[in-house]
Order: C-alpha cells, then structure tokens, then sequence
C-alpha cells in the first residue's frame, strides 16, 4: 500500500473536471481525432481518452516551476497554453479525461508524477494493445506497451508526456503514490 500522496488536496483542487470551460474544451479535444464511428463503435470511449492524449501531447511545453516554489496550475488555466511542469501536465490529462466520463490518477516517481488512465480489464488488454497499433502505428511501432493492474484486474495506461503514445515507457518504474482524480 502506498504512503499519502503528498500535496493531495492541491492537486485534487486544481483538477477542476467540473469548470464547464474544461469540460467543453475536453470534448472537443476528444473529439478532435479518431472520431469516425467505426472506432467508436468498436472500442468506445477508450477512442475519446486516446484523442486528449494526442490534443495535449502534440501541444505540450515543458515549463518548470518558479525555483524552489511547488506550483499546481488548475485545468482551468493550463488549456489555454498547454505548458507547464509534469504536475500541471498530469493534472489537466486527468481532468479532461474525468470530464469526460473516464477514471484517471496520477503517479508518483523519484522526481516525477504521470497520469494513467483506466482504458479496460485486464481480458481485453490485447483488443486496446491492437487500437493502440492502429492508431499511433508510427509511434509504437516495434515498442512494449507500458501499464499496471489494480487489484480487480483493471488496466491502468500510461499517458505521460515522455512518450509518443498511449501506454508509453515509464520514465521511472518504482511507484511510490498513486491519487485518483
């Protein structure tokens, strides 16, 4: 079991997945790629989560903190600029995917946080490894797909900025905290 996540309550505060300004954003940046039916149809809201990865991934600028100040910039103001720490990063992924109807949480590393994002159970892992061959093909070609499970056998994806696509290598393995938005 994991120790508390520290800052807990700042960061569940600025994953503001209710403000009606992310929500709106978040479904349009959900719908913006892969939106034909076929997907949908097929693999359902999954298709969403993979098109706001693409969205902030694609528009993302790494900005550091003010030095020796921890700052946690709400969803509400990081989706005008897509930039910010991996804190600000984690914490807008997190939000449009919770804002529009998916289950996200942010882990801890040495030195770093990501988002993962529950995309399926674990008996279906194969059918999201394959819309992930289709959809990044160039991006995941001939690389491992890079997850956990929780205790129910859910697959949780990783959807950090350091790689190109969902479920992309861990820039750290030792988990230290998890905090589900």
């Amino acid at each position: 079991e994991y120790v508390s996540f520290r800052n807990s309550e700042k960061i569940l505060q600025a994953a503001n997945a209710d403000n009606p300004e992310v929500r709106n954003t978040a479904i349009v940046a959900s719908l913006k790629y892969f939106s034909d039916d076929f997907h949908y149809r097929k693999y359902g809201n999954v298709v969403r989560y993979f098109s706001i990865f693409k969205e902030i991934k694609t528009s993302w600028t790494y900005v550091p903190d003010p030095v020796d100040k921890e700052y946690y910039a709400p969803a509400s103001q990081t989706l005008h600029h897509y930039s910010g720490d991996c804190d600000d990063y984690s914490i807008i992924m997190a939000s449009f995917i919770k804002a529009v109807g998916g289950e996200a949480r942010i882990v801890r590393t040495m030195g770093h946080v990501y988002p993962e994002v529950k995309v399926c159970h674990g008996r279906d892992l194969e059918t999201i490894n394959s819309l992930i061959r289709d959809l990044f093909y160039e991006e995941s070609l001939h690389k491992a797909i890079f997850f956990h499970s929780d205790k129910d056998g859910y697959i949780w994806l990783n959807f950090d900025y350091t790689d190109k696509y969902p479920g992309g290598k861990f820039m750290h393995e030792k988990v230290i905290d998890i905090l589900k938005i």
